[in-house]
């Protein structure tokens, strides 16, 4: 199992080598947030890299977990959240691979708008967060002065 520092080294090795390669922005589409220090320690990566990130959380698909997820999202965006780093709630589409509580749906959505998230009910797409200008602000990691994009998983 991923230890916290593990997550840490993996995040920050894929962040030097995207900075390395031209990348000024990246998404981390964290899919082992096992606790509270996996999720701070794969944040501190991005913060301690300087670069540009989304850090998309998302509950482990398998194994032992303190489930802290998605309520984490709101104190990681409070502690980290900076013009550099955003956080998202990830999820996926479908509950096939991971079960039905890591999928998109009408639960989930309704604890993303309590986050202060936006989703359209009907595909999940994420609109961005409810006090900011929406998904094409650069503080999102999608800004027009974005070199390039890249995105890790862990």
């Amino acid at each position: 199992m991923y230890r916290p520092q593990d997550m840490y080294v993996g995040t920050r090795l894929a962040a030097l080598t995207a900075i390395d390669s031209g990348i000024t922005t990246m998404l981390d589409f964290s899919h082992n947030s096992r606790t509270a220090a996996h999720s701070d320690a794969a944040v501190r990566a991005l913060v301690d890299t300087g670069i540009r990130g989304v850090h998309a959380a998302m509950a482990p698909h398998f194994g032992d977990w303190d489930k802290q997820w998605p309520g984490d999202v709101a104190r990681l965006r409070k502690e980290y959240g900076s013009d550099l780093l955003s956080f998202r709630i990830a999820v996926l589409a479908t509950g096939e691979i991971a079960g039905p509580e890591r999928e998109f749906g009408p639960a989930l959505a309704a604890a993303a708008r309590e986050r202060g998230e936006r989703y359209d009910d009907r595909t999940g797409a994420d609109l961005g967060r409810a006090d900011r200008a929406g998904v094409g602000d650069s503080r999102g990691g999608r800004g027009a002065g974005c070199r390039g994009t890249a995105g890790t998983e862990h």
